[in-house]
């Protein structure tokens, strides 16, 4: 079964790109340019890593990272940021996220990194 990934960014275009080549490594892309999407996802669903941007949604990120972070069914799920943010104020993110990605990134990390932060269950199916 692929490993679904929530790509959430204010470009519905860089969602599509991110999905198109997650499917050619294996993965299910799909997202949202919406907050309130994040919000309801079905908890029957649920991806398996979030690709966040930090900056889509301004004063409320905090806020959607710690409903991730404290909201049951999402809790576990390993959050990867993404922002063109200097390393010095991703810093204020690092206790949301698993990892973070800094713009522009090369796209031929990514593979690497979803494998990374997948749970240790997830590596060994």
């Amino acid at each position: 079964m692929r490993k679904k990934v929530y790509i959430a960014h204010d470009d519905g275009a860089f969602i599509e790109m991110m999905s198109v080549f997650l499917e050619g490594i294996g993965y299910e892309g799909y997202g949202s340019t919406e907050l309130l999407s994040l919000l309801l996802l079905d908890s029957f669903n649920l991806p398996d890593i979030f690709l966040l941007n930090v900056q889509l949604w301004g004063e409320d990120s905090e806020m959607i990272y710690n409903y991730l972070k404290s909201n049951e069914p999402t809790e576990a799920i390993p959050v990867i940021l993404f922002s063109t943010l200097k390393r010095s104020a991703q810093n204020s993110f690092d206790h949301y996220a698993d990892s973070f990605i800094s713009i522009p990134f090369e796209i031929n990390e990514l593979p690497g990194l979803l494998k990374k932060v997948l749970p240790e269950k997830d590596k060994e199916e």
